[in-house]
């Protein structure tokens, strides 16, 4: 993309990569004398990303994961429990002692 240099956001477009493409494709980024910028938090299960930004300040993140990986991940990771007002009646009281 060519254009005006933008106002850094966090507003980035997105390209799926294989994992084992991840480091080469990095270390080309660095070549080519581009930032990189950390990942944000997450689980491995979800993958992993390379965010960087174009001489316009666009930002891209390249991601080793896809949707319905993330769906799996929180799929599994995510387990509620249903409560019995009961419960949480007894937590109040014990709380507001």
């Amino acid at each position: 993309m060519e254009g005006q240099p933008l106002e850094r956001s966090y507003n980035h477009i997105a390209f799926h990569v294989e994992e084992e493409n991840l480091m080469l494709l990095e270390s080309k980024i660095k070549a080519l004398g581009l930032e990189t910028v950390p990942s944000r938090p997450r689980e491995p299960q979800e993958g992993q990303s390379i965010y960087f930004y174009d001489h316009d300040n666009h930002l891209f993140e390249l991601h080793t994961g896809d949707l319905a990986t993330r769906i799996n991940y929180y799929k599994n990771a995510l387990k509620f429990k249903v409560i019995e007002k009961s419960e949480i009646d007894s937590d109040y009281e014990l709380s507001s002692m």
